[in-house]
């Protein structure tokens, strides 16, 4: 029975609804009680009492709703101008581009065809010259023997032979005239009369109304905005499997600066750093990976701290400093799905590490912690795997490196544990992970003294192999990010270049990228 038929009103029993069904959501009376058998009801009065008392409560969840709302406006705003603006700006230029080159074409052939008509015509013309020049020469012949017949006397003199060959020419033309009437009328071997091929013509005219629209794909907004269970936006991440084409570089020099990896251009977002602003004082930063939120980046500093630049705002772009960032927690990883920012570990001031996880809201402001790794550790590399899980890999705990390697769900916050380490792996040596989910394995750079290994493991067979390459890491701060198709960014503290490692032809190429030169402590993460 729908909530509808439950609702009660005094036409109905002529009693007031003075109960309320915590079930149905809907006011009725003692006599409508049959209907909400087994459900949860109170007194009328006593339900909006407990209303008046939550009130505070009830507001608070609004004026959160009317926030979400507004970031709800701006999302779809955004999702509509990137992907339906977009798309139909780019088929009007398509159309625009087709019937300019069908009207060239057409022009073209207009042409042709109009000056092989000419070409027959000016021939035609030429053969009417010919035929009007033999008649003028018969008349003149004509007009000459009747001027001799005119002025001939019998006591003048003349040439006779002439007069005689005069008259029989005239003589012979005429009768030749007279046995070919159609001496000078056209026929086919004197003019040549082309035709358009019209029937081809009205092919062509006929299949102009055949251009139409292909087709119609119909494609759903992902923007998924629920208050009461933002958990569910984690799947979002899957949703975005799509090549990178662009990474975000923080340095306390520099500011943040855009790597295009298809033009290999870099260029500057902003050069300011929060120490510029008087905000923390000699603090270095690290990226969230996937670190832009519609246009947000967030960075997390080694003092707790968490500040904000809007990348779209215009025309200064400032740092802000985030107040929802959890109480004395110190180089925490961090990792965003487009909504929510997780953070894992890090340490306290003391440098003792830590194992809190920590899920931040960043539509409201809110965080709350959500569970603890296995372990405390510090400096953990945060990865998406194809199911939307946060694969958590390596860190350190204590003066030792780990090589664990869990796997988080964010919608159940369930945290499991997929390898207590990585087999063949020198616990004393620099590692930098990348994961690659196409191929459900990680990429590990080991770095030791007197050698560097490429070492691939996958998650499901726990299969390993390592080889040695040639590239020459540093022993602090190298990354190694994947594109999300078949390639491995290599980077590397105070170089200008990188590297770039194909995971389907095992081929490195050391690309030039011109960037600037900053010290160690600088940070990269792919643009989401």
């Amino acid at each position: 029975m729908s909530s509808q038929n439950l609702i009660c009103t005094k036409s109905r029993h002529l009693k007031s609804t003075d109960l309320y069904c915590s079930d149905c959501k809907s006011l009725f009376c003692s006599k409508c009680i049959g209907d909400h058998r087994s459900h949860s009801t109170v007194d009328s009065d006593d339900y909006f009492e407990e209303i008046i008392k939550q009130s505070k409560e009830h507001k608070n969840n609004l004026e959160q709703c009317i926030i979400i709302k507004k970031q709800e406006i701006e999302d779809n705003q955004n999702y509509f101008k990137k992907d339906i603006q977009s798309h139909y700006d780019k088929q009007v230029d398509l159309v625009d581009e087709l019937f300019r080159e069908l009207h060239d074409q057409l022009h073209m052939k207009q042409v042709e065809i109009k000056r092989e008509l000419k070409s027959h015509h000016d021939n035609n013309l030429e053969q009417l010259t010919l035929i009007l020049s033999e008649i003028e020469t018969d008349l003149t012949k004509h007009q000459n023997t009747i001027s001799d017949i005119n002025n001939y006397h019998d006591d003048r003199k003349i040439d006779r032979h002439q007069y005689i060959q005069n008259l029989n020419d005239s003589l012979h033309s005429q009768s030749k005239n007279n046995t070919d009437t159609n001496q000078y009328q056209t026929d086919e071997n004197q003019y040549h009369l082309p035709f358009v091929d019209q029937t081809k013509m009205n092919i062509t005219l006929n299949s102009i109304p055949l251009i139409v629209i292909d087709r119609v794909k119909h494609i759903t907004c992902n923007i998924s905005f629920d208050y009461y269970n933002s958990n569910n936006n984690n799947n979002n991440n899957n949703n975005n499997k799509k090549k990178y084409t662009e990474i975000i570089r923080y340095s306390k020099e520099k500011g943040l600066e855009r790597l295009d990896l298809e033009k290999g251009k870099v260029s500057v977002i902003s050069n300011t750093n929060p120490s510029q602003n008087n905000m923390i004082l000699d603090t270095n930063f690290r990226l969230c990976e996937n670190c832009t939120i519609n246009g947000r980046v967030y960075l997390f500093g080694n003092n707790g701290s968490c500040i904000m630049m809007n990348t779209l705002q215009q025309p200064t772009k400032t740092w802000t400093l985030c107040t929802w960032t959890p109480p004395n927690v110190i180089n925490p990883s961090a990792i965003s799905d487009g909504t929510l920012i997780f953070l894992f570990g890090g340490n306290k001031k003391d440098t003792t590490p830590l194992s809190n996880i920590y899920k931040i809201d960043t539509r409201l402001n809110q965080c709350l912690w959500v569970g603890n790794l296995k372990s405390p550790c510090i400096g953990t590399l945060l990865e998406w795997d194809e199911d939307g899980n946060i694969l958590i890999i390596g860190g350190q705990s204590g003066m030792r490196n780990s090589t664990r390697i869990e796997k988080f769900n964010p919608r159940t916050n369930h945290l499991e544990t997929i390898v207590d380490s990585i087999p063949g792996l020198y616990v004393d040596s620099n590692f930098y992970y990348c994961y690659v989910d196409r191929l459900k394995s990680l990429y590990i750079l080991e770095s030791l003294e007197c050698a560097q290994f490429l070492i691939k493991f996958n998650l499901n067979s726990k299969e390993i192999t390592k080889h040695k390459i040639t590239i020459k890491l540093t022993s602090f701060n190298s990354k190694m990010l994947y594109d999300n198709e078949e390639h491995l960014y290599i980077f590397r503290p105070s170089k200008k270049s990188m590297w770039t490692y194909n995971i389907i032809t095992d081929h490195w190429v050391k690309e030039k990228n011109n960037l600037n030169q900053v010290n160690e402590r600088q940070y990269y993460s792919f643009n989401k």
